[in-house]
């Protein structure tokens, strides 16, 4: 429901709760669905795996680590 002001300066909005059933919240479950399937987490295990592979670190690569991290070159050394 929108009204309007007397003096035309203000535009009141009334938002009445609907009700939502509790049926339609619960979950849906979907037995197709496997959860070893999904493309997102094979991306993410990959890239978590490449998190701990160490992988060489340039003399550029580590002047601007420390200039963003404000720490000295020996942190960023390998």
């Amino acid at each position: 429901m929108i009204q309007v002001t007397d003096d035309g300066k203000t535009i009141v909005c009334w938002h009445p709760e609907e009700s939502f059933p509790y049926e339609h919240s619960l979950p849906y479950e979907d037995k197709s669905i496997r959860l070893n399937s999904s493309t997102l987490k094979v991306e993410i295990m990959e890239k978590g795996e490449n998190i701990h592979h160490k992988m060489p670190i340039n003399r550029l690569e580590m002047e601007e680590l420390r200039a963003i991290t404000f720490t000295n070159k020996h942190n960023w050394k390998r």
